[in-house]
């Protein structure tokens, strides 16, 4: 009966999980894919965490739904990925969805959160986006940024987002940086590659 157990009380109209389920099952169920595209955009911006970001994800693989979100909704998408600074999870997952996209300027909105975000996790988000919107040229826009770094984390954290592009142009920049500091080390080390390890373990 209602008020011994709390889902017979609870709105499961109301229950983001259900909405989320309710939505899929009626798009294999023959609503348009424009109807279910719009509804998703804007509850991967809406509901609360962890349907959010598994919503997010759930686009991020869904090529023919994510073709059907309008303007507005990216618009919206991007902000959000830039502005997110506590559900990291949910900024990455924001982050690749609009990287699978190929949004234009993606990697700057991304890198000014480079910093208020500590997080090694979206620093190598960040780096592999970088790596695949724009290749070697990736460095570049990151470095670019680091004039604005008006905090140590916020160089560390572009440094380390550098070392995680795993490019040949990020080493080059890396190694010509003064490597006994220790933020260059770590951004070295999140490189990976053998000539980078060898800079590090040299300066030991």
């Amino acid at each position: 009966w209602a008020g011994s157990n709390p889902l017979i009380s609870k709105d499961l109209d109301k229950d983001p999980v259900i909405q989320f389920a309710r939505l899929l099952a009626d798009s294999e169920s023959g609503t348009s894919p424009d109807v279910t595209a719009s509804k998703l955009g804007v509850m991967a911006i809406s509901l609360p965490s962890p349907v959010r970001t598994e919503i997010a994800r759930f686009l991020s693989e869904r090529t023919d739904l994510r073709g059907h979100l309008s303007s507005v909704h990216w618009t919206q998408l991007i902000a959000r990925a830039s502005g997110e600074i506590e559900d990291v999870d949910y900024k990455i997952a924001l982050a690749e969805l609009c990287a699978a996209q190929r949004i234009d300027g993606l990697l700057e909105s991304l890198a000014v959160s480079l910093g208020p975000v500590t997080d090694v996790r979206y620093a190598r988000c960040v780096g592999r986006i970088g790596k695949l919107l724009h290749g070697e040229a990736a460095t570049e826009k990151l470095t670019d940024r680091l004039q604005y770094a008006g905090q140590e984390q916020d160089r560390a954290m572009l440094l380390l987002a550098i070392g995680a592009t795993n490019t040949q142009s990020a080493l080059t920049a890396l190694l010509r940086m003064n490597r006994s500091d220790a933020v260059v080390k770590a951004a070295l080390r999140e490189h990976r590659s053998p000539r980078a390890r060898d800079a590090v373990e040299s300066r030991k």
